[in-house]
């Protein structure tokens, strides 16, 4: 196994919070821009108060 360039990270494909397993099938090598884009927006989205709806 080689090592990861400082540009690409190791990732679930279905993350844990989604259902996937947490296993080494369920990863692949990605960029890493955009890997940590698409997370810093879920973070954001998760932070966001949502108004109370009995």
């Amino acid at each position: 196994m080689e090592p990861v360039e400082f540009d690409h990270v190791v990732g679930y494909k279905v993350p844990l919070s989604l259902g996937g397993a947490d296993d080494v099938a369920n990863l692949e090598l990605t960029g890493r821009r955009g890997y940590v884009e698409l997370w810093a927006r879920h973070a954001l989205v998760s932070a966001t108060p949502r108004p109370f709806v009995p």
